[in-house]
């Protein structure tokens, strides 16, 4: 089975050589590579049917951290809320048994939210992952949310990175926050 999902994928990615499958087959290195440049052009219509071969795959580790890599660079190009959850819904059942990936896709609706000043529930902001709050608390222009992270990050250095950068946003815009923490 494994054979026939590298030569859809190289299919998909146009690449056509004769050792590739073989290599690919016994390198999960070599495979993750072909996933991720498959699913950085693959089309909206199949993307899902790529995203579940690549779940398919041996190396679950592996796999997993292209899906990631994917939904990490998806995500931040749909830039709304709305458009997030439509997208994820098409993905939902390939990454429901995956709490990691399910998790990942929580964390970029919340950051959407953020980013499009719309209000979010303290209780999002302390459930986030210290991936996503240490990426708030660097990107975020919110004075709300960047105090709640500066009060309640997860962790010491996300917490000091949300002070300083309320203290930046403050002094540089000298205005009210661009959303409220409820």
């Amino acid at each position: 089975m494994l054979r026939r999902d590298l030569e859809q994928v190289l299919g998909d990615v146009d690449r056509h050589c004769d050792g590739d499958i073989d290599r690919l087959l016994n390198d999960e290195h070599e495979r993750i590579a072909l996933y991720v440049s498959a699913l950085a052009t693959v089309t909206a219509e199949r993307e899902r049917e790529l995203v579940a071969l690549v779940l398919r795959d041996p190396d679950h580790p592996a796999a997993r951290s292209a899906v990631c890599y994917h939904i990490d660079t998806r995500a931040p190009q749909l830039r709304t809320t709305s458009a997030i959850t439509a997208w994820a819904a098409t993905l939902a059942d390939l990454v429901a048994h995956d709490s990691f990936l399910c998790r990942r896709i929580e964390d970029w609706r919340l950051f959407a939210d953020v980013v499009k000043g719309r209000p979010v529930a303290l209780h999002a902001l302390s459930a986030a992952t210290p991936w996503m709050q240490r990426k708030l608390a660097e990107e975020a222009s919110s004075l709300s949310v960047l105090a709640v992270l500066a009060e309640t990050g997860l962790t010491k250095k996300i917490r000091n990175i949300a002070g300083h950068r309320a203290n930046r946003v403050r002094r540089t815009a000298g205005r009210p926050a661009t959303h409220e923490v409820q």
